[in-house]
Parts: C-alpha cells; structure tokens; sequence
C-alpha cells in the first residue's frame, strides 16, 4: 500500500556513507538516484562521506547537500575516525533520522552516543553477514558483537529477504528488521526503443558496430569475479566465439585492501591480446546507455546483498548471467527463467556466454521476461514509500 507522497511534518534525513559520488559505491550511488523521490514525498537528504583527495568538504549534488569530513590536509582517515567525526557533527546538527550504509561492532560506543541522545537510527545492509569462514568460537563472537550493534539501531534494513535472515540468526527481532528491495527507475532504465538507438549509443560511447557485447559493471575487485570473468571470456574466444566483452567500473588501486588482488589482475591484463575483443571503460554518470548498447550482462561475482546492476539491466531487456553468490536472493529472479545462474569459474562462465550468445531466441526471452520481473518486483515508488513510511514512523 503506497502512503501519501507528502509526509506530515518534513524529515531531515542523514545517508552517511564512507566513500560517495564520484567514487561510485554501489549503495550510496543507489540513495542518490532516490534522493528526487524522497524530496517529493517530504524528505531532504544529506549525504555525510568521507573527504578525499581532490574532492570539496562542501557542495550540492543532483539537489542535495554533500558533507564530506576529514582534515584536508592528510591522507584519507580510517573509517572508524570517520563515523566519530559524523557522531560529533551530528551532536551538533541535530538531524532527525541518521541512516548508516557503512558501520561495524568498533563503531558501538559512537552509536550509543547518538542512542543515549535521542536520535533515531537506521543502518541498510547491502552484504550478507557470510563473509568469511570463521571457526565456532570466532563466529560466535562476532555475532554477538554484530548483536550489540544492531540492538542500538531502531532498524535494520535489508535489500531482501535472504539478507534479513542473516540478522535473524544473530538474535535480532523482527520488529527490528525490515526488507526493501532495490528500486529501479522504469523509466531510466528501459529497452532501446529500435536498431538506430543502439547505434547511436554505440557511437556516443566509441563502442563496436553490428558486434555482439556483453557487459560487466562494478569496480574491477576481487570479490566481483573479475579475473574469473575474462578468463572465461579468453576460453571462449578461443573457442571461435564471437563479440566483445565490456568492463565498466573503476579500479581501487588507492586501497591498500586491494594491493594483493592488483598484483594478480595486472598479470592478467599483461595476458589480453587484441583478437580477445576486451574493452574497459571507467565508471559513467549514464550507466543506462551502457546497458541499452549491450546484448547481455554478466555478473560473476562472489558476495553482494542486492546489487544495483541486476535489476538495472534487467529492466533494460537484457539477458543476465549470473554467479549465485554470498548474498544471492530469490527476489532477483529464477534460473532459466528471468537469468541464468553460473558460477564463478572461468570454465562454465565460458559455457553460459556461448549458450546465450549463440541462441538470439533465448536472450529476448529471457530479456522479456526479466523486464516483467523488474515491472513487478523492484517498482522505484514502491520502494521509496516503504522508506519514507518507515521515517515516518521512526520520526513520531
């Protein structure tokens, strides 16, 4: 049931976020695209990050207000640093609802700070809690700090429901969960209207003609099967397979997280010849030309919760393959008949590229029948109200 898009009283809402626009982290980039919606319905957001390098402390985005805190004179601070820098702002600010996308058990003595002052709380979940094979004892532990954690906030939201269970398992109560899938803007997010489109949007981007392209979107990680991905792209060229793979995203090379995956991934780079037909472009404010210059996605990657490129490019009309990763939930479609589920190996990601590329049949069917399931499973306005009804509601 949608409420009414006017709330009763305006509602000063905080999405706070370690990195944010233009670094392109996937849930941050998802509440900017709500932020319109949320200004309809009575809500102003402000985006708190992280100051980086080259990027202002200050500024307005697409209509909202960007804080990004730190001390601009030094490298980029340490998340836990931040999340105090954000407990300390918010001390003084006052907004009425804070809505964490990044916070860990460290960060419980900060969040209690805000708890013991009133403020209402939410943090949304874009991971399941499965990140890593821990022995009993670990595992436990980390539950309980995970449950101390969420006990603070009034609500935990998760993007589906195999994502919510996580927190079941740690003890958490339903009252305090909630699951809002990922909205996708139809409109946005549609089918090439005819031929000359694609074209068109082929040239824009400095794309291939009259190839079949398949297409990847995420930052170039290890998590997102990346490595695997070309790998099997390389088999299948060197199969006799046809077109062009297409990574949009950027690379994290600044993080030192990632320092052990780079080392291995430019070995690979060093292994791409020009007949495997790999193009790499980096992350793009009109991600939806991407997709409607494409002929099917892939999406091999190893843990999400419900990322934003699915549904996206299923609502585009285009066939998806993807790896049943950590995290992996109904509410993005059935096997063989929205999507194709492979796995995160170099061998059979080859296998379900060449079935898909060489059957037109199969892919407008499944690309047909993945636009029905966006139309009736991720509705933006469906989405936003169930948002905004719940700050209602945390707003008194």
């Amino acid at each position: 049931m949608s409420l009414d898009p006017i709330l009763k009283k305006p509602i000063k809402l905080w999405v706070v976020n370690y990195f944010f626009y233009p670094l392109y982290a996937g849930p941050a980039e998802r509440f900017l695209r709500y932020s319109a919606g949320f200004r309809e319905r009575g809500v102003d957001t402000t985006f708190v990050t992280s100051l980086q390098p080259d990027l202002k402390q200050e500024e307005v985005i697409k209509g909202n207000q960007v804080k990004r805190l730190g001390n601009p004179s030094s490298i980029p601070e340490s998340v836990n640093l931040f999340i105090k820098r954000v407990v300390d702002l918010a001390l003084k600010e006052k907004p009425d609802i804070i809505l964490f996308l990044v916070i860990s058990p460290s960060d419980v003595f900060q969040v209690l700070k805000l708890k013991m002052r009133g403020f209402k709380l939410v943090f949304t979940s874009g991971f399941s809690l499965n990140r890593e094979k821990l022995n009993p004892i670990k595992t436990g532990i980390n539950n309980f700090k995970l449950f101390l954690l969420h006990s603070l906030i009034d609500v935990t939201v998760s993007s589906s429901d195999a994502l919510s269970a996580d927190f079941k398992k740690i003890g958490l109560p339903a009252r305090k969960l909630k699951s809002i899938v990922n909205g996708v803007d139809l409109n946005r997010f549609s089918p090439p209207s005819n031929e000359q489109e694609v074209i068109e949007f082929r040239q824009d981007l400095d794309l291939p003609q009259k190839e079949i392209i398949a297409l990847f979107v995420g930052n170039r990680i290890d998590r997102k099967g990346v490595i695997e991905l070309v790998q099997g792209w390389k088999m299948y060229r060197r199969n006799g397979g046809k077109g062009y793979l297409l990574l949009v995203g950027q690379e994290l090379r600044n993080n030192p997280e990632y320092n052990s995956f780079y080392v291995i991934w430019d070995e690979v780079l060093k292994t791409i010849e020009d007949n495997d037909h790999i193009i790499m472009h980096g992350p793009s404010d009109e991600i939806e030309k991407y997709y409607r210059a494409s002929d099917l996605f892939v999406f091999p990657s190893k843990l999400e919760g419900l990322p934003n490129s699915i549904p996206e490019s299923m609502a585009t009309r285009l066939p998806v393959i993807t790896n049943r990763f950590t995290g992996f939930s109904p509410e993005l479609g059935r096997d063989k008949k929205e999507l194709i589920i492979t796995e995160c190996r170099p061998e059979k990601i080859c296998e379900d590229i060449e079935v898909l590329m060489n059957d037109e049949n199969l892919r407008s069917q499944l690309g047909r029948n993945a636009r029905r399931w966006v139309e009736d499973h991720h509705s933006l306005a469906g989405s936003l109200d169930k948002y905004v009804n719940l700050f209602n509601e945390l707003s008194g």
